[in-house]
């Protein structure tokens, strides 16, 4: 799986909108997407709305923790799949040893399901 973070220290300049972008393109491209929002804003979440029925999956504050998350990314059909921001992304305050690593980590481990992997960052890089 091939990972892309969309990032800039500001916020307004287009992250969310150039990530959509990405993934319809790739999506066209035939690739297996999955997106990552993990700006607190969660616009990027808003751009693709849950399926009709469909139950939330795994959520973007559960990245950071030290265990596994036990949800699987909720699908959105077509090769496209999202972790969505949640209200605990603005928690995050960087006191925990090593948290900034965990998200790569836990993203690996979905590597086999998915070609491309799109990150919107928020706009303040850092917690």
């Amino acid at each position: 799986m091939r990972v892309l973070a969309i990032a800039n220290q500001k916020g307004g300049v287009g992250k969310s909108t150039l990530t959509a972008h990405l993934a319809y393109a790739a999506v066209e491209a035939k690739l297996r997407v999955l997106l990552v929002d993990l700006d607190k804003q969660g616009s990027l979440s808003l751009s693709f709305p849950p399926v009709g029925g469909a139950t939330p999956g795994l959520m973007a504050s559960a990245l950071f923790r030290a265990e596994s998350p036990d949800l699987a990314p909720e699908d959105l059909g077509g090769g496209l799949a999202i972790i969505r921001a949640d209200d605990t992304l603005a928690l995050l305050n960087g006191g925990t040893q090593d948290a900034e690593r965990r998200p790569a980590k836990h993203l690996e481990a979905l590597a086999s399901q998915f070609d491309l992997c799109l990150i919107d960052t928020p706009g303040a890089i850092g917690f």
